[in-house]
């Protein structure tokens, strides 16, 4: 379906496409809304005598347009949506329907909100494996914000609370020579032997963008990576 404009405000447009309606003894009834930036998802109840009532998810992309006011592109479900702010509790209310894409759409949504439990300011979190870097740290949770980089929800992949643990340990066993990246001198053979075993012992895949926002020495770094190819 096209875009459809010409409303003079977003609330109107948000009324007209979320009031009831009955048409030949068919009734249409929207039983709950909710907008993400200018997405609207709602749940619809359809009704007609005789006929075994059903519901379904709507999604409505609205868009504001120069010299036209407010368009809409009126779509549902079963069109696999490219937004995943739709609320889980809409799942609740709506049987899945027979349709491929609409799973698919809903295993991410019900994926992503999985993967956000547990999220608190100041953790660190994984994201997709094709994201460079592949760890952020979080700066708040409700707004969405990480430091140094902006990041949609939709490439969160989980919490890593083994992040810090590992820095902890770098800070009990090497103090100066491990998170200070002022600390230029290099360390020696007993100390290097001690970096090595180290990595080898915390086997965690971390790419170099991690080390570098912990401050981690250069000598600490480069020990880490023949263990990080070993376990790739």
């Amino acid at each position: 379906m096209g875009w459809i404009s010409g409303y003079y405000s977003r609330k109107s447009l948000i009324r007209q496409l979320t009031t009831d309606s009955e048409y030949g003894g068919t009734t249409r009834r929207c039983l709950k809304k909710v907008t993400k930036g200018n997405i609207l998802w709602s749940v619809w109840e359809i009704a007609a005598p005789g006929v075994a009532s059903h519901r379904y998810i709507g999604y409505d992309i609205m868009q504001r347009f120069k010299g036209e006011g407010w368009g809409v592109k009126s779509l549902d479900e079963s069109c696999g949506p490219s937004h995943y702010t739709c609320p889980l509790t809409f799942f609740t209310d709506v049987p899945e329907p027979p349709n491929d894409y609409a799973a698919r759409w809903r295993a991410t949504i019900k994926e992503q909100a999985a993967g956000r439990r547990g999220f608190k300011p100041e953790g660190w979190i994984k994201l997709k494996s094709n994201c460079k870097p592949l760890f952020v740290r979080c700066r708040s949770v409700r707004p969405f914000r990480c430091y140094g980089y902006r990041i949609t929800r939709r490439l969160l992949e989980r919490p890593v609370p083994e992040l810090d643990e590992l820095l902890a340990k770098m800070d009990t066993a090497f103090g100066a020579f491990g998170r200070n990246s002022w600390h230029d001198m290099d360390p020696d053979a007993e100390t290097r032997a001690k970096m090595l075993a180290f990595a080898e012992a915390n086997p965690f895949p971390v790419d170099r963008k991690f080390f570098e926002c912990e401050c981690v020495t250069p000598a600490l770094t480069e020990a880490w990576y023949p263990q990080e190819r070993e376990a790739a």
